[in-house]
């Protein structure tokens, strides 16, 4: 007859004093501190209809608070969200929200224009779209935003392919 062995057990006991053991000094995992994270994450991968809802509570947490930084953040991304949906309309109403809170700024009036200049070119008013798409690279000129002025030529880039301006659009980045 085979000789059945007992499997090897740890008790409990040790296996809770060795997790106590473990580097206190390492920081605990924490979730991301920003509060537009996760929006903008289910925006970044398609999910507007998701991002739309998380912007919408950021937007009426943050509307009666001093933080006009964040809730200009949370309308744009409303604006942003509802662009991406489709609703143009919606996107524009909230699009003049954000205009507004953006103020004198050259970035948050750049962010906030570009975003009209998606809306413009998705509604087929391509020399609207230009000339928003162009102030915009002056914002970002003035704000030093190398991302803004990236968005901005890649925004004229598409009117000019959308428009058959191919070779227009060469000459603009020569």
């Amino acid at each position: 007859m085979p000789v059945c062995r007992r499997p090897f057990r740890i008790p409990i006991l040790v296996l809770l004093a060795l997790a106590g053991c473990r580097d206190q000094t390492a920081p605990p995992p924490t979730v991301a501190s920003d509060p537009f994270h996760v929006a903008d994450s289910l925006q970044a991968v398609g999910r507007s209809s998701l991002a739309l809802a998380r912007f919408l509570v950021l937007r009426d947490s943050l509307a009666g608070s001093v933080d006009s930084a964040g809730y200009w953040r949370a309308v744009l991304g409303w604006a942003d969200a509802e662009r991406r949906l489709g609703h143009e309309d919606s996107a524009l109403a909230a699009l003049d929200l954000a205009g507004r809170l953006a103020g004198t700024d050259p970035g948050r009036r750049g962010w906030t224009r570009f975003i009209h200049a998606n809306v413009l070119d998705h509604r087929g008013d391509f020399p609207a779209a230009l000339a928003e798409a162009r102030a915009v690279d002056t914002l970002a000129l003035a704000a030093e935003d190398k991302r803004l002025e990236a968005a901005a030529w890649h925004e004229m880039g598409r009117v000019f392919s959308l428009t058959g301006r191919n070779r227009e659009a060469e000459g603009a980045h020569a």
